[in-house]
């Protein structure tokens, strides 16, 4: 235990070195702990949807504790999958504080059978998936009659763990409700507990009356690992700055790792990221993101390489590797089926009205630039018409001369600043190009402005002059053609959300809009006190019936799973 420690915080050291930018190369044959030091611990809204419906879900992460005040991994990776590990749908959270919560989407076209809900960290990737965190979710397709298969008919049945949790509903005190609800009407609890449970965060949620009287918390199948243990190096670092990405350069020929090869990624057409790295001596990359959120296109390419002459690979962004996990046939029982023909029409009519999600994304911030405010914008429509960018260069661009060598240009800043002996970074809807003569063929009324920024600029190990940056009046390089090696791709980067259930208060303008949410309420971490009361409030729906309040969560002092519940009625 005293060696992983030590190895762990030898670690995190390194890891610490190598993130002061956004990009560096992987140290190679890092030796990897025996355990991962982290865990995830999760819940849901419920254990049973229906598709199109959205999941909730709320995660308690631990780190080795090796970084005093810092979450070790700051990204969570949640997937619904089936019984061998093959992804359905899947989203990446922020750990804030040991913390994550968000929500994701049932596609609509699942079958109806019981899938599986795991949680897991970049860092865990390094050691079994068995190893990640589960939880069994029911899921109804109610628009066909097809139903999740097994491997096959001959195959073991398993079940999940079974997880022993307290009912401390007698510790826990709701008061301020009301005996009967009317639709749409304002519900307001104090929930006062005793010290024992005082300071335990706690996951709260009000949910139609349901068979199982509280969800569970989630699990791992470690037993099941057997073989499947971790390599005997680090692969996966831990994201201790947000998402990354990584990959790796080969030969195309000889199959082996490029060295020292240039890296360059950005997002396209928007300037929030650029960055540079060189590759390692096992031909690796590591990118980092850690001010962007929500979906973005990036570019990837090696600079100056020729085509076919380097392939490069990059990492899937969730785990890919097989898992066979205890495969549950799907039924439903009598109950089961009259709470599902309630979802399914709740969900169908939420979705005719366009109202699918419970969560919203937050405002975003004004975008800028990764290189801040550039110190001058040229606008190409308030001149008279040039005949190209070279002679744009030449009359309006002052900053920026053109150099002819040996028949080939090139740019270079003549403004007083610092490296002026470097080249500037030179870029067309933030894609580094490098073919300078044919940009200046480039027609202006393709251009709509350029930034400049006359001064010296660092990015990872490089620097440059300053900085070019041209941006298309069409988002399409000004016509600018690249090489068979540039990679477009979209990157789904975790986006910060919060709740958004309906508040009645006031004049909605939603009097015609039916509410019909299966899930009231949630608030995935609710600290609680024992020195005052912690409220929560929430509207009921226009279904009439029983709901459930429940609380789950995990006693820091002992470790214990705990929950307690409370019913509220809702009359017509």
């Amino acid at each position: 235990m005293q060696l992983t420690r030590l190895i762990q915080s030898l670690l995190v050291s390194l890891v610490l070195t190598c993130y002061c930018s956004g990009s560096f190369a992987q140290p190679t044959n890092v030796p990897l702990p025996a355990e991962p030091g982290e865990e995830v611990l999760f819940f849901t809204d419920r254990d049973m949807y229906v598709t199109t419906e959205e999941i909730m879900f709320s995660a308690f992460c631990t780190g080795p504790g090796e970084v005093p005040g810092k979450d070790w991994s700051q990204v969570l990776y949640v997937e619904l999958v089936r019984w061998n590990g093959k992804k359905i749908a899947g989203t990446k959270v922020l750990i804030a504080e040991g913390m994550a919560h968000g929500t994701i989407d049932v596609p609509a076209e699942v079958e109806s059978g019981n899938y599986y809900l795991r949680a897991y960290t970049k860092w865990m990737r390094n050691y079994s998936p068995y190893n990640y965190s589960y939880l069994l979710l029911k899921i109804v397709n109610p628009n066909t009659t097809a139903t999740e298969t097994g491997p096959d008919e001959n195959a073991v049945k398993g079940a999940q763990p079974a997880a022993v949790t307290n009912d401390v509903t007698d510790q826990v005190f709701f008061s301020g409700m009301k005996d009967i609800y009317g639709m749409r009407e304002p519900v307001t609890i104090d929930i006062d507990v005793n010290s024992m449970l005082a300071g335990n965060n706690i996951v709260l949620g009000v949910v139609r009356e349901h068979s199982k009287t509280h969800p569970g918390a989630s699990y791992t199948f470690e037993t099941l690992a057997g073989n499947d243990g971790p390599a005997a190096t680090v692969q996966y670092y831990p994201e201790i700055r947000g998402l990354s990405l990584s990959g790796k350069v080969v030969d195309a020929v000889q199959g082996q790792p490029a060295v020292q090869a240039r890296v360059n990624l950005s997002t396209v057409a928007e300037p929030l990221y650029f960055s540079t790295m060189e590759t390692d001596s096992a031909g690796d990359f590591l990118f980092t993101f850690p001010d962007i959120r929500g979906d973005h296109e990036f570019h990837i390419a090696v600079e100056g390489a020729e085509s076919g002459q380097l392939d490069l690979l990059i990492d899937n962004d969730f785990c890919t590797r097989p898992v066979t996990l205890p495969y549950q046939p799907f039924f439903l029982t009598g109950d089961e089926k009259d709470l599902v023909r309630d979802l399914a029409l709740n969900a169908q009519i939420r979705s005719r009205f366009g109202i699918n999600s419970a969560y919203s994304a937050r405002p975003a911030e004004q975008a800028y630039p990764f290189y801040g405010a550039p110190d001058r914008t040229i606008y190409e429509k308030e001149y008279i018409e040039l005949k190209n960018m070279g002679e744009f260069f030449y009359e309006l661009v002052y900053e920026v001369n053109v150099r002819q060598t040996n028949g080939k240009a090139s740019l270079y800043m003549t403004g007083i600043g610092t490296l002026v002996s470097y080249s500037p970074l030179l870029l067309m809807d933030n894609i580094r190009i490098d073919n300078i003569d044919a940009l200046l063929d480039v027609s202006c009324r393709r251009v709509e402005r350029i930034e400049v920024v006359n001064r010296g600029y660092v990015i990872g190990n490089r620097f440059y002059g300053g900085i070019i940056s041209l941006y298309s009046e069409a988002h399409d390089m000004a016509g600018m053609k690249l090489g068979e090696d540039n990679n477009f791709f979209v990157l789904s980067l975790p986006e910060e959300k919060e709740m958004r259930f309906p508040d009645y208060s006031g004049d909605t303008g939603a009097a015609n809009v039916p509410d019909r949410r299966n899930t009231l309420a949630w608030y995935p971490a609710v600290k609680l006190s024992a020195d005052k009361s912690s409220r929560i409030s929430f509207y009921t729906p226009d279904v009439p019936g029983t709901y459930t309040i429940y609380l789950t969560g995990v006693n820091e002092q002992d470790g214990a799973l705990m929950y307690a519940t409370q019913e509220i009625i809702v009359a017509e």
